[in-house]
C-alpha cells in the first residue's frame, strides 16, 4: 500500500513550488494596470491557482491512500476471522466468502463463487436451511439454524448459521461457525449419561446419593437424592418412599442411620467401609461410603448375607476339621509308638542274630534273619518318612539351620546305606570337597541325602554306580547332585514325580518296594531351605537328582557341625556302671540288656514308671537310667520328675520315638539328661553312654 507524505501540505512550501512553476510560464500582456502592478496581480492569481490545484491533488491522493488502507484492513480482518462469512443471494448463491468460509465448505474459495450454499447441506437438514434463508430475507431480525454439511471424506460437519438481509433485501450476510466438536462432546456426554444410568440401575450393588441437611450451620440430617433399583431391592422399599425424603422420615427413626459415619465422610472427604447387620431385614450388609458433590455422600450397599452364612458354616466345619485332625494326630502318635517299640527290638535282635550266627552253624536261621532285617528296615524307613511327612504338613517339625560341613554329613549318610550298595554290587562315589560348608538343618540334610541315595540304589542294577557330588554354583548356593546308572524315568513319570495325588511308585531292580514318599519329603525339606529341586533322567540312561542349599563362604570353625563323635568304645575305656532299664516291652528290654551287659556291673529292670521310681529310691547309687517314655501306670516324663526330687545327679537317658514335635524339648525340660531315638542301635546307644562315662 502507498504511504501519504504529510510534508507536501506545508503552505510555505506549496507557495514556493507555485511561484517556481509560474516563473517558468510567459507573461500575458493586455492589462490596464501598470505593467508592474499588472504583472504582480497576475503573478498572485496564478500562484493561488497553482496552489489550489496542488492542494486538490494532495487531497485526492490522501483520500485514495486512506481508502486503500481501510480496504486492506477490512480484507485482513475478513479473511482471518475464525468464523465463516458468506454473502448469499436470494437464490442462495455465494456472492462473497472469506477464507474460513471456504474451509468450512472444504473447497477453494475461487471455486465457490456463484455456487449454491444449499448444495453442501445434507439432505436431512436442507429443509431447515431453506426455511432459515426465507425468514432472513423476509424478516428484519437475525435468523439462526444448525445444519449438517457433507465433506470430502464422507464425514459430517455440524455448522451453526446466523444471518440477516441487507436494506435492499437482495443480499443476506451469513455467519457460519463449525460446532462439530461441540456436537460430538454433547453426544459423548449423552452416551456417557445413558451408560451411567444403565450401570447405576443395573449394577449388583445398591447405590444411594445423599446430601447433608444443616440447621444453624450444623448438620442434623441427610436427604436421599437418588437411588438405584438394587438399593430398593436390598432395603425393601419403593422409590417414592425414599427419594427426596429425609433419612429419619424414610427409615422411620429419630436419628438418621449411621449419621456420624456418613457426616464424617461428607465433611472430611475420606471414604470408609464397614459391615453391619440389619436385624429387621435379617441381612448382613457391606456399606462403602464415599464423598459426593458439595456436602453430599454416596453409599454402596452389598448384600453379603450368603457370604456371611457361608463363612459361619466354613468356620464351623474348620472347627470340626481341627478336632478331627487333632484326633487323627493322636491316633497316628499311638500307632507310631506301638509300631516303633517292637521294631526297636526286632531290628536289634536281627542284628545280633546276623552277627553271631556263624557260631551256631544255622544256615537256614541266618537266611531268615537277614530277610527279617531287610523287611524291618524297609518298614521302618517307610514309617520314619510317614512321621516326618506328617510333622512337616502340620508345621510342627523344628527347623534349625546352621553352618554344616557337607562332606561329614554326606559320609555319615552314605555309611547307613553302604551294606545295601555292597549287597547289590553297586559302586558308591562321594565327590564332595572337604571345605564346602552349607547353611542347613543337620537332620533335614541327612534325611535328604539318605532318601536320594537309597532311591538311587533301589533303581540301579547290580554292577551300577551311584555318585554324590557338590559344587558352588554362583557363590551363594551349593548344587548337590545324586546320580546313578539305573533304569531312569520317562518324561511322564518325571512330571508326576512330586504330585502326591498321582501314583508313581514302582519296584526296584531287586523288587524293592517303593512309595515315592521319600522324594516328596526331600522336596519339602529342600524348599524349607529356600532351595531348588529338579530331576534329569531318561529311560535306560539313569537319573540325576539335583538340589541347592545356601553356601557359607565365611564361617567360624567352631560353629561347624561335624560328625566327630568317637566310636572307639573298647571295654576298658569306661568303668563298670550300675544300670536301670525302664522298659515295658520285654524284647526291647532284652535288647538293651544285651547291648550294655559287657559295660555294666549290675543291671536292674522296671516295666512301669512307678517301679522305676521305686527302684531309684531304693538304689541311690545308680549310675544310669534308660527311661522309656511310654510306659503303663506312669509315663517316663512323670517318672523322671519324681526321681529328680530325690536324686538330681543320676544320668537319665530317655528313649523316645519323637512322634510329637515337642518330645525332644519335653525330655530335657522334665529332667532327662539326654535322649536317644528309637529304634535303638548298638552304636548310637554306646556313643551316648560314652559321653557320660
Amino acid at each position: 500500500m502507498k504511504k501519504y507524505n504529510k510534508s507536501t501540505t506545508n503552505p510555505a512550501l506549496l507557495r514556493q513550488k507555485a511561484e517556481d512553476l509560474l516563473n517558468k510560464k510567459p507573461l500575458k500582456p493586455g492589462s490596464p494596470l501598470s505593467e508592474f502592478e499588472a504583472l504582480k496581480l497576475v503573478h498572485e492569481l496564478e500562484v493561488h491557482q497553482i496552489e489550489l490545484k496542488m492542494q486538490t491533488e494532495e487531497l485526492l491522493l490522501a483520500k485514495a491512500n486512506a481508502a486503500e488502507l481501510a480496504a486492506e484492513k477490512y480484507a485482513e480482518l475478513f479473511d482471518m476471522s475464525p468464523s465463516g462469512y458468506f454473502t448469499l443471494s436470494r437464490e442462495g448463491e455465494i456472492i462473497e466468502l472469506n477464507l474460513c468460509g471456504s474451509q468450512v465448505l472444504g473447497k477453494e474459495r475461487s471455486s465457490l463463487i456463484n455456487c449454491r450454499f444449499g448444495f453442501f447441506v445434507s439432505d436431512d437438514t436442507r429443509p431447515e436451511f431453506n426455511l432459515f434463508l426465507e425468514h432472513a430475507f423476509r424478516n428484519k431480525s437475525i435468523e439462526t439454524c444448525e445444519v449438517t454439511l457433507a465433506t470430502n471424506d464422507n464425514s459430517q460437519k455440524h455448522v451453526h448459521l446466523s444471518g440477516i438481509a441487507d436494506e435492499t433485501k437482495e443480499l443476506c450476510f451469513v455467519t457460519a461457525i463449525d460446532v462439530t466438536e461441540r456436537k460430538r462432546a454433547e453426544a459423548a456426554l449423552t452416551a456417557s449419561e445413558e451408560h451411567f444410568h444403565s450401570l447405576f440401575d443395573n449394577m449388583a450393588e445398591g447405590v444411594a446419593l445423599h446430601e447433608l441437611v444443616f440447621e444453624n450451620g450444623k448438620p442434623v440430617n441427610y436427604r436421599i437424592v437418588n437411588v438405584n433399583n438394587p438399593f430398593l431391592k436390598i432395603i425393601g422399599v419403593s422409590r417414592e418412599q425414599v427419594v427426596g425424603k429425609l433419612a429419619t422420615e424414610a427409615y422411620g427413626t429419630t436419628i438418621p442411620p449411621y449419621f456420624e459415619e456418613y457426616t464424617e465422610v461428607a465433611l472430611s472427604k475420606n471414604p470408609i467401609g464397614f459391615e453391619t447387620y440389619f436385624a429387621l431385614l435379617d441381612k448382613h450388609i457391606s456399606i462403602s461410603v464415599a464423598p459426593w458433590q458439595g456436602h453430599g455422600f454416596a453409599t454402596i450397599f452389598s448384600d453379603i448375607t450368603d457370604r456371611k452364612r457361608a463363612e459361619e458354616e466354613i468356620n464351623l466345619k474348620n472347627e470340626e476339621l481341627q478336632k478331627l485332625n487333632a484326633e487323627k494326630d493322636k491316633f497316628f502318635s499311638i500307632i507310631a509308638h506301638d509300631l516303633r517299640s517292637p521294631f526297636s527290638s526286632f531290628l536289634g535282635l536281627t542284628e545280633i542274630m546276623v552277627a553271631e550266627l556263624s557260631e551256631h552253624e544255622q544256615t537256614d536261621l541266618q537266611e531268615m534273619a537277614e530277610m527279617m532285617q531287610k523287611s524291618a528296615s524297609n518298614l521302618y524307613s517307610l514309617l520314619n518318612n510317614l512321621l516326618e511327612w506328617s510333622q512337616i504338613q502340620q508345621g510342627s517339625i523344628s527347623f534349625n539351620p546352621a553352618p554344616i560341613q557337607l562332606r561329614s554329613i554326606a559320609d555319615e549318610s552314605l555309611s547307613l546305606v553302604f551294606e545295601t550298595a555292597k549287597t547289590k554290587g553297586i559302586e558308591m562315589v562321594c565327590d564332595i570337597p572337604e571345605n564346602i560348608v552349607v547353611f542347613a538343618d543337620s537332620h533335614f540334610l541327612q534325611t535328604i541325602i539318605r532318601n536320594l541315595v537309597s532311591n538311587a540304589l533301589k533303581f540301579t542294577p547290580k554292577g551300577g554306580k551311584v555318585s554324590l557330588s557338590a559344587k558352588s554354583e554362583d557363590g551363594q548356593n551349593i548344587k548337590i547332585s545324586v546320580s546313578d546308572t539305573g533304569i531312569g524315568m520317562s518324561k511322564v513319570m518325571i512330571n508326576n514325580l512330586f504330585r502326591p495325588d498321582v501314583k508313581t511308585n514302582r519296584l526296584g531292580t531287586n523288587n524293592e518296594p517303593s512309595t515315592g514318599l521319600g522324594l516328596l519329603l526331600c522336596k519339602e525339606f529342600i524348599e524349607k531351605h529356600d532351595g531348588e529341586f529338579w530331576v534329569e533322567s531318561a529311560e535306560g540312561k539313569g537319573s540325576v537328582f539335583n538340589f541347592t542349599l545356601p553356601y557359607c563362604a565365611e564361617y567360624e570353625e567352631d560353629n561347624i557341625i561335624k560328625d566327630e563323635i568317637s566310636t572307639n568304645l573298647e571295654e576298658n575305656q569306661m568303668r563298670k556302671i550300675k544300670l536301670l532299664i525302664a522298659e515295658d516291652d520285654e524284647a526291647s528290654g532284652m535288647l538293651l540288656e544285651r547291648i550294655t551287659e559287657n559295660y555294666c556291673e549290675k543291671i536292674l529292670k522296671a516295666k512301669t514308671g512307678v517301679e522305676a521310681v521305686e527302684i531309684c529310691r531304693n538304689n541311690p547309687d545308680l549310675d544310669l537310667v534308660l527311661m522309656d517314655i511310654k510306659m503303663p501306670d506312669m509315663d517316663g516324663f512323670e517318672a523322671t520328675r519324681q526321681i529328680r526330687k530325690f536324686n538330681p545327679g543320676v544320668i537319665i537317658i530317655a528313649q523316645t520315638a519323637f512322634v510329637l514335635a515337642d518330645d525332644s524339648v519335653k525330655t530335657i525340660e522334665t529332667g532327662c539328661t539326654d535322649f536317644i531315638a528309637k529304634p535303638i542301635q548298638r552304636k548310637q546307644l554306646m556313643e551316648v553312654i560314652n559321653m557320660y562315662f
